[in-house]
């Protein structure tokens, strides 16, 4: 996966953030100050897009805090 898809090999789509039209979620850990920068540089960009911060884990709020996760991912889809 890394040799394929690490940061090194991707291309650079950041130009092309806006052209996405989907809704995006950005799930982010709270104490990750590096990936939660990143994620609020992308917001902007983003016409549908939400951010859930994680308060308390670090990278991978999916492991960190399985709950917190999927309830921020339930009520991302959930309709409104």
């Amino acid at each position: 996966s890394l040799e394929q898809f690490g940061p090194a090999v991707c291309p650079n789509l950041w130009p092309r953030l806006h052209e996405l039209s989907c809704p995006i979620l950005s799930i982010t850990g709270g104490q990750d100050h590096k990936y939660r920068h990143i994620a609020k540089r992308m917001l902007p960009q983003l016409r549908q897009a939400q951010e859930i911060c994680i308060p308390n884990v670090g990278h991978m709020p999916h492991l960190e805090a399985p709950d917190a996760s999927v309830a921020a991912i339930r009520s991302f889809l959930s309709p409104q």
